[in-house]
């Protein structure tokens, strides 16, 4: 490992451990009783910020003024910073929606200034000093009507009119589930606050812009190869980020955007909480397609969609409460992203470590902050730092891979280079020895189908490169115990050499060769093909091998220039060919004839170009829908015909129907925003190879069973049997 990477390493542990500490300076601070709380003697130039946290007087639903406030032994007394729905009245817990007054008197220093840092409480509230409004957040009132939510931290300077400040928070909620006093107010010198604040906000600019850069720099990679969209999709999950930091904390987002309303703020806020999972699994998706179950994935994002959809028409205070059913949905999904870590790791998938480290932190921050919310544990863990090493982490995977790649290049290219070099020197030479050789040199998949071939398999098998592509090796192998051979030899010693057997041309002629194949393996030893050699022993002269490629088809045209599907041209001479085989073979031949249901009709009432358009349209729908090996064509007029090797009648019957249903529910084509659809007629006619038949006789029985077809109703398919 390179020290750059080793102090990266030391840098995120560094993250993950700030995270897990709790802020030293409110530690054994003085706490407020009964109401009251003496700073007279607190020494802020070196003891530092003090949290005004403790027992404050509570006056449940009522904005009293500080001139309404009266303190005797019936007043309530609550701790702070707290909800105020964990307080509870005659044994039942607070409702979230509701007001209430805080009080609180402070003895200071009186010949000092202070100030105060006000992150927010829920929704609205008015800060009250010796009688003064020095502060609003919103504006508090008693109804949802009246009342208007916000949260802005804020920072308030004032100099004590005597020993005691009484101080009096007004807060009102209607919007959110976590309501009351839920955050602490500071308060300390003058520059003591400005340090903390300013303190506060490098520390997020910081986070931003690791966020904003990360997403940049990896979107920026996605443009210049955007065939790699792991590199989009961390981009995206950084900028949610940003955007969740944001809102978050000191809140830098809400600063530069003075105008954003606290419920558009809270919206985006859930989004980015929603999409921060299904982002997540679309980056490691697309690191490892093959790893992660689409199923799983296609959840994932279905259900952050369906949360994110569903925000848009509830209000806030039902929003609110979708995050803890959301936090059970992510923690059910963290169970299924440990379990493909664990995956990817047993399969030392490259960067499986870099995933696994900064996943962890990351699952860790997640985790923790669920439970502290939940009131499951005590302390908090920062997960702005957690999520902050995991992109951390992953943006040095993205590097190191993109880095291997780039060396990989580097690599190659100099090997091209000299590769290259040393080819053009000796040009001339392999140029003769490869225009000479005779062998066949092909590569095969371990079923036998070969993949590739060189050009000599024209004048050795008779089959080009591409007819090869479609054919097993077994296809040319006479004899079916030099195929068990083979494969027995194969699966003991890996290799073949110069096996010797019988090997079957194009045109039907047998020859002798020897075959030599070895297995090929990848990168992970894994056997993925075979490659081998033919070369020919036999006494055949050049001149025969020439002879097998000498017949030629005549230049034709072979499409029917309306549907671009064959013509009949083509048809009858494929047809013919297809008859031969089958006689060979003793297989079965079919021939589907169909034409359209009153087509006449159609070129009346709409005329000859919607007619057209029809015909074109019902070739493509029929040529998409049907084997690759089958030969449809156009046969005249509204009439078409397919030609289906090896298929027999139930087999045709039921492509046909599946044909005929297709065009029957698919509008063929728009006149005049009237939709135009067809029905077709079939015919099926079967050949076993037994005995002696012509294409004729075949085409003939299939347009006796079109006839039958029109005859009894049209709209079917039938097939002809003899009578």
């Amino acid at each position: 490992m390179t020290k750059a990477l080793k102090g990266a390493w030391v840098f995120i542990i560094c993250l993950f451990l700030a995270a897990c500490s709790q802020p030293s300076q409110f530690r054994e601070m003085p706490q407020a009783v009964e109401g009251h709380l003496d700073l007279q003697n607190w020494d802020f130039d070196n003891r530092g910020i003090v949290s005004l946290s403790g027992e404050w007087a509570f006056y449940w639903n009522e904005l009293l003024y500080p001139s309404e406030i009266k303190t005797d032994s019936s007043t309530r007394y609550v701790l702070v910073p707290d909800h105020w729905t964990n307080y509870e009245t005659d044994g039942q817990a607070l409702p979230p929606e509701g007001l209430a007054t805080y009080r609180l008197t402070v003895q200071l220093d009186p010949s000092q200034d202070y100030g105060l840092f006000i992150e927010g409480e829920g929704t609205a509230y008015a800060l009250w000093m010796d009688g003064q409004l020095v502060a609003q957040n919103g504006l508090v009132a008693t109804s949802p009507q009246e009342m208007i939510p916000q949260s802005k931290p804020q920072t308030i300077f004032f100099h004590p009119s005597g020993a005691t400040t009484d101080i009096v928070m007004q807060i009102s909620n209607f919007y959110h589930r976590k309501a009351g006093f839920r955050n602490a107010i500071l308060l300390g010198l003058p520059s003591q606050i400005n340090n903390y604040q300013r303190s506060g906000w490098a520390e997020d600019g910081f986070v931003l812009g690791i966020y904003l850069v990360m997403g940049i720099y990896h979107l920026f990679i996605f443009a210049f190869r955007s065939n790699d969209k792991s590199p989009l999709y961390f981009s995206l999950w950084s900028f949610q980020n940003f955007i969740r930091a944001g809102l978050l904390d000191h809140k830098l987002l809400v600063f530069f955007l003075p105008n954003m309303g606290w419920e558009l703020a809270l919206r985006i806020e859930y989004l980015t909480f929603y999409f921060s999972a299904p982002l997540y699994a679309l980056f490691i998706y697309h690191l490892y397609p093959k790893d992660i179950h689409r199923r799983v994935l296609q959840a994932i994002v279905a259900l952050g969609t369906l949360f994110s959809i569903f925000m848009f028409f509830i209000d806030t205070l039902t929003l609110s409460y979708t995050a803890s059913i959301y936090q059970g949905v992510i923690l059910i999904e963290i169970l299924y992203f440990i379990f493909f870590i664990g995956r990817i790791l047993k399969r030392k998938r490259e960067g499986a470590l870099y995933i696994a480290g900064a996943s962890a932190i990351g699952f860790a921050g997640v985790i923790f902050e669920v439970l502290y919310v939940q009131n499951l544990i005590p302390f908090e863990i920062n997960s702005v730092y957690t999520f902050q090493a995991f992109i951390l982490i992953q943006a040095i995977m993205l590097s190191s891979r993109f880095s291997k790649s780039f060396r990989r290049v580097e690599i190659l290219s100099n090997q091209l280079e000299k590769t290259n070099t040393s080819l053009h020197e000796s040009e001339r030479k392999y140029r003769g020895i490869f225009e000479e050789s005779k062998d066949v040199i092909f590569i095969a998949n371990l079923d036998g189908r070969i993949k590739t071939a060189n050009e000599s398999s024209r004048e050795l098998l008779g089959y080009s490169p591409n007819e090869l592509k479609r054919m097993r090796l077994s296809d040319i192998v006479v004899h079916s115990k030099d195929k068990m051979k083979i494969e027995n030899s194969l699966r003991r010693e890996a290799t073949v050499r110069d096996y010797e057997l019988e090997l079957q041309r194009k045109d039907g002629n047998v020859f002798h060769a020897l075959v030599t194949l070895t297995l090929r393996k990848n990168d992970r030893n894994v056997v993925t093909e075979m490659q081998g050699t033919i070369h020919d022993i036999s006494a055949i002269k050049q001149a025969e091998r020439a002879h097998i490629r000498a017949r030629e088809y005549e230049q034709l045209a072979l499409t029917d220039p309306l549907t671009n599907i064959y013509n009949r041209r083509f048809f009858d001479e494929i047809a013919g060919k297809e008859i031969e085989r089958t006689k060979r073979s003793n297989s079965f031949l079919t021939i589907v004839i169909f034409d359209i249901d009153h087509f006449k009709k159609v070129n009346d009432a709409f005329g000859h170009l919607t007619g057209d358009q029809v015909l074109t349209n019902l070739a493509f729908i029929c040529q998409t829908n049907m084997r690759s090996m089958d030969v449809f064509a156009r046969y005249g007029g509204e009439e078409f015909i397919i030609l289906m090797p090896d298929t027999d009648s139930d087999s045709a019957y039921q492509t046909t129907e599946r044909l005929k249903s297709f065009v029957e529910n698919t509008r063929m084509t728009t006149y005049n925003d009237q939709d135009i659809f067809v029905t077709i007629s079939a015919g099926i006619a079967t050949w076993n190879g037994q005995g002696d038949l012509n294409i004729h006789t075949l085409l003939d029985r299939a347009d006796q069973a079109l006839y039958t077809s029109k005859q009894t109703g049209r709209n079917k398919t039938t097939i002809w049997k003899e009578s």
